[in-house]
């Protein structure tokens, strides 16, 4: 797996309206790309790549470059591993 972004709301909670807003916000490329600029893990949306520090969109173990990503395969699910139909690409991995 390369990395899941999930938002979520709980179904109690106190402040919906602030948790969209933040959701809304957080989601947004330029404010993505500073998550990503802190904590030095890749996000999913590419429209974000601009914002991000190029010595991180360098590093292959954060970005992995286009000949890593054409190796993925799905291997990881348990539907695969029993035989029976992966789920979509959410579950990828490079081959050794």
């Amino acid at each position: 797996m390369l990395w899941i972004d999930l938002l979520a709301i709980p179904a109690d909670a106190p402040h919906v309206d602030a948790a969209y807003k933040f959701s809304n916000f957080i989601l947004q490329p330029e404010a993505i790309a500073q998550v990503t600029n802190a904590t030095r893990f890749a996000n999913a949306s590419r429209a974000s790549l601009p914002w991000i520090k190029d010595e991180l969109k360098k590093n292959p173990l954060i970005y992995p470059d286009p000949k890593t990503m054409s190796r993925r395969k799905p291997g990881c699910s348990r539907e695969y591993r029993t035989g029976g139909q992966p789920h979509a690409d959410l579950c990828t991995m490079a081959r050794s």
